[in-house]
């Protein structure tokens, strides 16, 4: 069994959720503050679930070219901190499909970068 942690990447928050291989269901994780602390916080999150590999949604189109750099940086920094691969794993509308499950459950769109990292892992956990 394998045990992922997915990260939908953000300037200012990260949301994250959890899941394995063998049941291959997604589940809700935490948001953390995209601050100097990240790296530490993300360790031990996947610490506490388990993980042996970070899914980190990316996005291959003109308009979002401006974040490439930035996060694949975040990526390699991530796996020096913590010794875990990161895998980019592409989420192209994952932050809408996010709101409209919000919406239809009635929650706050403020959870939408957890449930993003949600959708993001749950897909790659269907293929």
């Amino acid at each position: 069994m394998k045990t992922y942690i997915a990260i939908d990447w953000g300037l200012r928050k990260i949301g994250t959720a959890f899941g394995d291989d063998q049941m291959k269901i997604a589940f809700s994780g935490d948001f953390f503050e995209n601050d100097r602390s990240i790296f530490g916080s993300l360790a031990d999150f996947a610490d506490k679930h388990s993980a042996q590999t970070f899914l980190l949604g990316t996005t291959h189109h003109r308009f979002q070219s401006d974040n490439v750099d930035v996060i694949q940086r975040f990526a390699q920094r991530l796996t020096q901190h913590t010794g875990l691969p990161v895998v980019p794993v592409e989420e192209m509308f994952s932050t809408k499909q996010a709101q409209a499950n919000l919406t239809e459950a009635g929650k706050s769109s403020f959870d939408d970068d957890v449930e993003s990292a949600r959708v993001i892992l749950q897909d790659f956990l269907d293929r």
